[in-house]
C-alpha cells in the first residue's frame, strides 16, 4: 500500500510548512492527484487520517483535486485527452499506451496526470 507512505510524505510536507509559520494547528490540506499516479484516493485519504494522529494536522480536512490525464502526440502534435488502448504486446513497464484521438499514431508522451503536490495548507496561528 503505497498510500500510506505518500501520506506520510505529504504530513512531513504539511507539518514542516506549518512549524516554518508558527502554526497551532493545521486546518486543511488541498492536494492534486494525476489520474496516472494510480493513487487509491480512498485509500490515500484514510492514511492520511492514521498517520495524522498526534500531529498538528490531526482533525484536518482533505481537500483533493484530479488532474486528467493528457498526451502529446509526437507525430501529429496533437496535444489533449487521452484515449486509451489495450495493446497486450508492450512491456511490464508500458503496461499502458495512448493512441491519439486525431491521428491514430501510438507514439504519445504523457504531459499532465503524473502530479502528486500539496498545493496549499490552511493553519491556524
Amino acid at each position: 500500500m503505497h498510500e500510506f507512505s505518500l501520506a506520510t510524505n505529504i504530513l512531513e510536507t504539511a507539518i514542516d510548512v506549518a512549524n516554518s509559520n508558527k502554526a497551532k494547528k493545521i486546518v486543511e490540506i488541498w492536494i492534486e492527484v494525476g489520474e496516472f499516479t494510480f493513487v487509491n484516493i480512498e485509500q490515500l485519504m484514510f492514511a492520511l487520517e492514521i498517520a495524522s494522529e498526534n500531529t498538528l494536522a490531526k482533525g484536518s480536512q482533505l481537500r483533493i483535486d484530479r488532474i486528467p490525464g493528457r498526451i502529446l502526440c509526437k507525430n501529429c502534435r496533437y496535444e489533449g485527452d487521452i484515449k486509451e488502448t489495450n495493446d497486450t504486446s508492450l512491456d511490464f513497464l508500458s503496461f499502458l499506451t495512448f493512441e491519439c484521438p486525431k491521428c491514430g499514431s501510438n507514439e504519445t508522451e504523457i504531459t499532465s496526470g503524473r502530479e502528486l503536490l500539496v498545493k496549499n495548507i490552511k493553519i491556524a496561528t
